[in-house]
Protein backbone atom coordinates (compact mmCIF):
# COMPACT_ATOMS: atom_id res chain seq x y z
CA UNK A 1 0.00 0.00 0.00
CA UNK A 2 1.31 3.47 -0.84
CA UNK A 3 2.24 5.89 1.92
CA UNK A 4 0.75 9.35 2.31
CA UNK A 5 3.87 10.87 0.78
CA UNK A 6 3.55 8.63 -2.27
CA UNK A 7 -0.12 9.60 -2.59
CA UNK A 8 0.96 13.25 -2.78
CA UNK A 9 3.36 12.29 -5.58
CA UNK A 10 0.50 10.92 -7.66
CA UNK A 11 -1.90 13.80 -6.96
CA UNK A 12 -0.58 15.71 -10.00
CA UNK A 13 -0.66 12.71 -12.36
CA UNK A 14 -3.10 12.93 -15.24
CA UNK A 15 -6.56 11.44 -15.29
CA UNK A 16 -7.26 9.36 -18.41
CA UNK A 17 -9.54 12.12 -19.72
CA UNK A 18 -6.79 14.74 -19.31
CA UNK A 19 -4.29 12.52 -21.13
CA UNK A 20 -6.77 11.93 -23.97
CA UNK A 21 -7.45 15.67 -24.27
CA UNK A 22 -3.72 16.41 -24.54
CA UNK A 23 -3.13 13.84 -27.26
CA UNK A 24 -6.31 14.72 -29.15
CA UNK A 25 -5.26 18.37 -29.23
CA UNK A 26 -1.92 17.32 -30.73
CA UNK A 27 -3.17 14.61 -33.11
CA UNK A 28 -6.42 16.23 -34.13
CA UNK A 29 -9.87 15.14 -32.98
CA UNK A 30 -11.37 12.01 -34.52
CA UNK A 31 -14.40 9.87 -33.76
CA UNK A 32 -14.54 9.27 -29.98
CA UNK A 33 -10.85 10.29 -29.73
CA UNK A 34 -9.94 6.81 -30.94
CA UNK A 35 -6.40 7.70 -32.06
CA UNK A 36 -5.48 9.24 -28.70
CA UNK A 37 -6.96 6.35 -26.69
CA UNK A 38 -5.32 3.67 -28.82
CA UNK A 39 -1.94 5.42 -28.58
CA UNK A 40 -2.28 5.52 -24.80
CA UNK A 41 -3.31 1.86 -24.64
CA UNK A 42 -0.27 0.82 -26.69
CA UNK A 43 1.99 2.89 -24.40
CA UNK A 44 0.39 1.48 -21.23
CA UNK A 45 0.75 -2.10 -22.49
CA UNK A 46 4.43 -1.57 -23.31
CA UNK A 47 5.24 0.28 -20.08
CA UNK A 48 6.06 3.60 -21.75
CA UNK A 49 3.29 5.16 -19.66
CA UNK A 50 2.95 4.02 -16.03
CA UNK A 51 -0.53 3.84 -14.52
CA UNK A 52 -1.73 3.76 -10.91
CA UNK A 53 -5.09 3.45 -9.18
CA UNK A 54 -6.05 4.80 -5.79
CA UNK A 55 -8.26 1.88 -4.75
CA UNK A 56 -8.32 -1.73 -5.88
CA UNK A 57 -11.00 -4.27 -4.99
CA UNK A 58 -10.42 -7.93 -5.88
CA UNK A 59 -10.40 -11.36 -4.26
CA UNK A 60 -7.31 -10.45 -2.21
CA UNK A 61 -8.48 -7.19 -0.69
CA UNK A 62 -11.53 -5.00 -0.41
CA UNK A 63 -11.34 -1.23 -0.62
CA UNK A 64 -7.56 -1.02 -0.18
CA UNK A 65 -6.58 2.65 -0.27
CA UNK A 66 -3.42 4.30 -1.55
CA UNK A 67 -2.15 4.53 -5.11
CA UNK A 68 -0.72 1.28 -6.47
CA UNK A 69 0.68 0.46 -9.92
CA UNK A 70 -1.60 -1.24 -12.42
CA UNK A 71 0.29 -4.15 -14.04
CA UNK A 72 0.91 -3.31 -17.67
CA UNK A 73 -0.36 -6.74 -18.79
CA UNK A 74 -3.80 -5.80 -17.41
CA UNK A 75 -4.15 -3.18 -20.14
CA UNK A 76 -4.47 -6.04 -22.63
CA UNK A 77 -7.95 -6.58 -21.18
CA UNK A 78 -9.07 -2.97 -21.66
CA UNK A 79 -10.03 -1.11 -24.83
CA UNK A 80 -10.89 2.29 -26.22
CA UNK A 81 -14.47 1.88 -24.97
CA UNK A 82 -13.58 1.16 -21.32
CA UNK A 83 -15.23 3.29 -18.65
CA UNK A 84 -12.01 4.65 -17.13
CA UNK A 85 -11.55 7.12 -20.00
CA UNK A 86 -14.34 9.28 -18.61
CA UNK A 87 -14.92 8.12 -15.02
CA UNK A 88 -11.40 7.08 -13.80
CA UNK A 89 -13.09 3.85 -12.62
CA UNK A 90 -12.99 0.49 -14.34
CA UNK A 91 -13.85 -3.14 -13.55
CA UNK A 92 -12.37 -5.91 -15.67
CA UNK A 93 -11.22 -9.53 -15.69
CA UNK A 94 -7.61 -10.61 -16.14
CA UNK A 95 -5.89 -14.01 -16.48
CA UNK A 96 -5.19 -15.62 -13.10
CA UNK A 97 -3.81 -19.14 -12.97
CA UNK A 98 -4.57 -19.47 -9.25
CA UNK A 99 -8.33 -19.69 -9.85
CA UNK A 100 -10.35 -22.59 -11.21
CA UNK A 101 -11.75 -20.47 -14.01
CA UNK A 102 -8.34 -19.03 -14.88
CA UNK A 103 -9.66 -15.49 -14.46
CA UNK A 104 -10.05 -12.92 -11.67
CA UNK A 105 -12.03 -9.68 -11.52
CA UNK A 106 -10.74 -6.38 -10.16
CA UNK A 107 -12.22 -2.89 -9.72
CA UNK A 108 -9.92 0.12 -9.79
CA UNK A 109 -10.78 3.69 -8.86
CA UNK A 110 -8.92 6.94 -9.38
CA UNK A 111 -6.91 5.73 -12.39
CA UNK A 112 -4.07 8.11 -13.24
CA UNK A 113 -1.24 8.22 -15.79
CA UNK A 114 2.37 9.35 -15.42
CA UNK A 115 2.60 12.78 -17.11
CA UNK A 116 6.25 12.24 -18.08
CA UNK A 117 5.28 9.12 -20.01
CA UNK A 118 2.36 10.86 -21.71
CA UNK A 119 4.71 13.69 -22.71
CA UNK A 120 6.81 11.27 -24.75
CA UNK A 121 3.77 10.48 -26.91
CA UNK A 122 3.31 14.09 -28.00
CA UNK A 123 4.86 15.45 -31.19
CA UNK A 124 7.94 17.57 -30.29
CA UNK A 125 6.15 20.86 -31.03
CA UNK A 126 3.39 19.97 -28.54
CA UNK A 127 5.39 18.59 -25.64
CA UNK A 128 5.44 21.92 -23.78
CA UNK A 129 1.64 21.86 -23.53
CA UNK A 130 1.73 19.26 -20.77
CA UNK A 131 3.64 21.56 -18.44
CA UNK A 132 1.28 24.41 -19.29
CA UNK A 133 -1.82 22.41 -18.29
CA UNK A 134 -0.41 20.89 -15.13
CA UNK A 135 -1.96 22.32 -11.99
CA UNK A 136 -0.11 22.84 -8.72
CA UNK A 137 -2.04 21.30 -5.82
CA UNK A 138 0.13 22.96 -3.17
CA UNK A 139 -1.19 25.93 -1.23
CA UNK A 140 0.08 29.32 -2.39
CA UNK A 141 2.60 31.07 -0.21
CA UNK A 142 1.11 34.00 1.71
CA UNK A 143 1.89 37.56 0.66
CA UNK A 144 3.23 38.38 4.14
CA UNK A 145 5.76 35.54 3.88
CA UNK A 146 6.77 36.69 0.41
CA UNK A 147 7.19 40.24 1.72
CA UNK A 148 9.49 38.98 4.50
CA UNK A 149 11.46 36.87 2.02
CA UNK A 150 11.93 39.79 -0.36
CA UNK A 151 13.13 42.09 2.39
CA UNK A 152 15.97 39.65 3.10
CA UNK A 153 16.53 38.84 -0.58
CA UNK A 154 16.93 42.50 -1.57
CA UNK A 155 19.58 42.96 1.12
CA UNK A 156 21.56 39.93 -0.02
CA UNK A 157 21.57 40.63 -3.75
CA UNK A 158 22.59 43.89 -5.40
CA UNK A 159 20.29 45.46 -7.96
CA UNK A 160 22.32 44.03 -10.85
CA UNK A 161 21.49 40.47 -9.70
CA UNK A 162 17.95 41.19 -8.60
CA UNK A 163 16.32 39.98 -11.78
CA UNK A 164 12.86 38.41 -12.02
CA UNK A 165 14.06 34.89 -13.01
CA UNK A 166 16.61 34.92 -10.17
CA UNK A 167 14.02 36.17 -7.68
CA UNK A 168 11.44 33.56 -8.72
CA UNK A 169 14.01 30.77 -8.35
CA UNK A 170 15.03 32.06 -4.93
CA UNK A 171 11.43 32.32 -3.70
CA UNK A 172 10.54 28.84 -4.96
CA UNK A 173 13.61 27.45 -3.20
CA UNK A 174 12.71 29.23 0.04
CA UNK A 175 9.10 28.03 -0.01
CA UNK A 176 9.61 24.63 -1.65
CA UNK A 177 6.48 23.20 -0.03
CA UNK A 178 4.28 26.03 -1.31
CA UNK A 179 3.16 27.19 -4.74
CA UNK A 180 5.05 30.35 -5.71
CA UNK A 181 3.88 31.98 -8.93
CA UNK A 182 5.88 34.36 -11.08
CA UNK A 183 3.06 36.92 -10.79
CA UNK A 184 3.19 36.86 -6.98
CA UNK A 185 6.95 37.46 -6.98
CA UNK A 186 6.54 40.21 -9.59
CA UNK A 187 3.96 41.95 -7.44
CA UNK A 188 6.19 41.90 -4.36
CA UNK A 189 9.22 43.11 -6.30
CA UNK A 190 7.16 45.90 -7.88
CA UNK A 191 5.89 47.16 -4.54
CA UNK A 192 9.43 47.38 -3.19
CA UNK A 193 11.07 49.18 -6.07
CA UNK A 194 12.65 52.40 -4.86
CA UNK A 195 10.83 55.55 -5.83
CA UNK A 196 12.41 58.44 -7.71
CA UNK A 197 15.19 60.16 -5.87
CA UNK A 198 14.60 63.72 -4.75
CA UNK A 199 16.88 66.60 -5.60
CA UNK A 200 20.32 66.42 -4.11
CA UNK A 201 20.92 68.89 -1.32
CA UNK A 202 22.97 71.91 -2.30
CA UNK A 203 26.34 72.40 -0.66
Amino acid sequence: MASEGQDDKYADWLTPAQAVDLLSAAFGNDSQNYHAKQTLLDALRSGIVISVAQIAVDKWKSGATGYEPIPKRHWDELGTDSSHWTTTHVTYKYPDGSTMSGWSSVSRFGVRFDPAGVRTLLPPSNQASLADTKTDSRKSVSKSNLEAWYELYSRLYPESLNTEPHAVKSAQGMFHDKAVSRDAVREVRGSHKPGPKGPRPQD
